[in-house]
C-alpha cells in the first residue's frame, strides 16, 4: 500500500527532525548553563578581589618588646583586597628604628605593597619604582642607597634586592648587583651579577678636606 509507506516515511522524517530539534536545543542549554556559571565564578572571583578598605595619608606604627618605637610604615594611600589579604601602598615610606643608633632609615619609593603578617609568612613590604633609602648620621654623616625593588622584613630589620644598586656616603660610593643589609647590627653583604661587579669609587677630594 503506497499510501501507508508515504505516510510511515513522513512520520519517520517527523520525528528525525523533531527529535534533531531536540538535541540541537539541549547542546544551546547546556552551553547557556555552562558559560552561565563560567561568567557568575569570574564575577564573583573580581567581586571578591574588590578593594574592601582605603586609607589615605595614614601609617602603621609598631613597637618592640620594650615598649620602644620599632617601625613605622606610611603611604600616601593604603588599599587592601580581602582575598588575596594584600595591601597595595601609594607613594610609600618605610622608617626602621634602631637601639644603637638614634636616627632611623627612611626608605621611599613610588609603589610597593604589604603583605601582612600570617602563621604562613612574616610582614614583608615589597617597593618598587625609584626606592631611596638614608640613615642620617653625626657630624652630617648621611648613608643612603638607590635601588629599583627592594624588600623590607620590618620584623628583622632586613632589607634586600637583587638589582643594581647604589650606596653613597660623603666619601665614596659603591655600585653592587644585589645587597642584604641588616640596619639593626650595621652590616651590608653586597654581591655581584652578571651585569654588574661591585664598584667602589672613593671621593679624595672629600677625604683630604677632611684630614
Amino acid at each position: 500500500m503506497p499510501g501507508l509507506r508515504g505516510i510511515t516515511q513522513k512520520i519517520k522524517l517527523g520525528s528525525g527532525l523533531i527529535f534533531s530539534a531536540f538535541v540541537l536545543s539541549s547542546g544551546l542549554l547546556l552551553h547557556w548553563i555552562l558559560n552561565s556559571e563560567d561568567q557568575s565564578r569570574e564575577r564573583e572571583l573580581v567581586f571578591g578581589n574588590q578593594p574592601d578598605l582605603y586609607l589615605l595619608n595614614a601609617s602603621i606604627s609598631q613597637f618592640n618588646h620594650q615598649g620602644n618605637l620599632d617601625s613605622v610604615i606610611a603611604a600616601d594611600k593604603f588599599t587592601h583586597y580581602p582575598l588575596t589579604d594584600v595591601t597595595t601602598l601609594k607613594q610609600p615610606n618605610v622608617r626602621l628604628y634602631s637601639l644603637h643608633n638614634s636616627q632611623p632609615w627612611n626608605i621611599a619609593s613610588e609603589n610597593g605593597r604589604l603583605l601582612s603578617l600570617s602563621k604562613y609568612r612574616e610582614e614583608v613590604v615589597e617597593l618598587w619604582d625609584g626606592v631611596q633609602a638614608e640613615r642620617f648620621g653625626g657630624n652630617h654623616q648621611t648613608l643612603s642607597f638607590k635601588t629599583e625593588n627592594l624588600i623590607v622584613y620590618p620584623g628583622q630589620h632586613l632589607v634586600e634586592c637583587d638589582q643594581k644598586v647604589v650606596i653613597s656616603n660623603a666619601n665614596s660610593e659603591t655600585t653592587a648587583g644585589g645587597m642584604q643589609a641588616r640596619f639593626d647590627i650595621g652590616l651590608f653583604k653586597l654581591q655581584s651579577s652578571q651585569n654588574q661587579r661591585v664598584v667602589t669609587t672613593i671621593f679624595a677630594a672629600a677625604v683630604s678636606g677632611e684630614t
